[in-house]
């Protein structure tokens, strides 16, 4: 053996790994400032923001950025900016809202008047996340809704080229109901809304004990719909093919463990 060849070559692989970290960290860096651009073009104040968040896709040829900052007010909102490397284009999402404020009593929130034909007369809308979430480009809705008896229903609207929603996937067994937390005021803890992804998060509880789970979903553009990617159970989690199989959004009621094609 070549000790030469060999030290060279561990060599070559240290500097290779080194620099395609460095390069991702100013990527990523190049990112972020193009997204903070971004953000401030449409009139959000850095004083008002939270740290940012970013995580990053790789598809094809370009690398996609996703920056996600919280507003500092009273009740939770967030928007997205998605970046593509490529282009180094920035596509800012609409703030995302716990809707309570439609409640009695509660804070008034105006949510956009093209998601109301998706809400039922016995309905309200309670939250509103927007992003990418099919890939093509255009800004889609997830929407929580709860009927008069606190049952609730998580709809997927997706923009189609003419600008329109179109109801792509409903489910009404994913969101815990109002009183589905034991002595807990909610069981329901939101949604986080990423690129092609979301993640919904549950709890329950008592006075002695307090239990959460989270359901990730990623959209296939082999089956285009939305597949349980990922379960998180008090620091357990289960992923396919392992613990379950195939299982569609529209198909989840809360069982997995074992279930799903194979």
């Amino acid at each position: 053996m070549n000790l030469k060849l060999v030290a060279i070559t561990i060599f070559a692989a240290l500097f290779w790994n080194a620099a395609s970290a460095d390069l991702k960290r100013i990527q990523r860096t190049e990112a972020l400032r193009i997204a903070q651009a971004a953000a401030e073009s449409k009139g959000y104040k850095a004083a008002d923001l939270s740290a940012p968040r970013i995580q990053s896709y790789t598809e094809a040829q370009d690398v996609i950025w996703e920056v996600k900052w919280d507003l500092k007010l009273g009740v939770r909102r967030t928007f997205s900016v998605l970046v593509h490397s490529a282009t180094k284009h920035a596509d800012v999402y609409p703030l995302g809202f716990f809707l309570y404020a439609w409640r009695p009593g509660n804070f008034k929130i105006d949510a956009p008047q093209e998601i109301m034909p998706f809400v039922e007369s016995n309905s309200t809308p309670i939250e509103l996340e927007s992003n990418d979430f099919n890939g093509d480009g255009r800004s889609d809705y997830l929407l929580v809704v709860e009927d008069d008896a606190g049952r609730r229903a998580l709809l997927i609207l997706i923009r189609q080229s003419t600008g329109t929603l179109i109801l792509a996937g409903r489910n009404e067994k994913i969101i815990e109901c109002s009183a589905c937390g034991g002595t807990e005021p909610d069981a329901f803890d939101g949604i986080d809304a990423r690129y092609k992804s979301f993640v919904i998060y549950n709890s329950s509880g008592d006075a002695t004990s307090h239990l959460s789970h989270s359901y990730s979903f990623r959209y296939s553009k082999r089956d285009e719909t939305w597949e349980l990617v990922a379960v998180d159970e008090d620091g357990a989690r289960y992923t396919p093919p392992t613990d379950f199989g195939l299982i569609k959004f529209d198909e989840f009621d809360g069982n997995y463990l074992g279930r799903g094609t194979r």
